[in-house]
């Protein structure tokens, strides 16, 4: 899918949406095919923590830290959840920018890294036919991407 602004006007007023076409039919990137991956200001890195309470020798007990990865949160990722978005443009910047793609990365089969992502989303979803948690981070995304598109044109 790709969104192209339409030409004329653009209402942002508060409850309304951005003013954009839906693009289906292929049309061939303006830049023979390449695209800008468009950096997440929001992405923040943190250490993942588990605490473990054991014995002390003379008696009592003692909690301990200990990290065991990261954890990566922002607009358009989100480790635990398994979720992953890309904003893309047709140049370096947005603002010189004719075509927009916003791509999200479902995940792959089901393994032991991606068990949270595929009980908490796909599983869901297959079996029981229910709205996913990842649908709730990829609409918040698309609208701040396209609020921001819609602002650099």
């Amino acid at each position: 899918m790709i969104l192209q602004k339409k030409s004329g006007m653009v209402n942002n007023s508060v409850g309304s949406s951005p003013n954009f076409k839906l693009r289906t039919e292929y049309k061939p990137n303006p830049n023979q095919g390449k695209v800008y991956l468009q950096p997440d200001p929001t992405l923040k890195i943190t250490d993942k923590i588990i605490s473990t309470t054991i014995p002390k020798a003379n008696g009592g007990y003692e909690t301990q830290q200990h990290k065991t990865g990261e954890i990566a949160k922002g607009l358009l990722t989100n480790s635990e959840a398994g979720y992953n978005s890309y904003f893309v443009t047709d140049n370096p910047s947005v603002k010189n920018s004719k075509e927009t793609y916003f791509v999200t990365r479902g995940s792959d089969g089901m393994s032991v890294e991606n068990l949270n992502d595929w009980v908490n989303n796909n599983a869901n979803f297959t079996l029981f036919n229910a709205y996913i948690p990842q649908a709730k981070l990829a609409e918040k995304a698309m609208e701040v991407v396209c609020e921001e598109t819609v602002t650099n044109f």
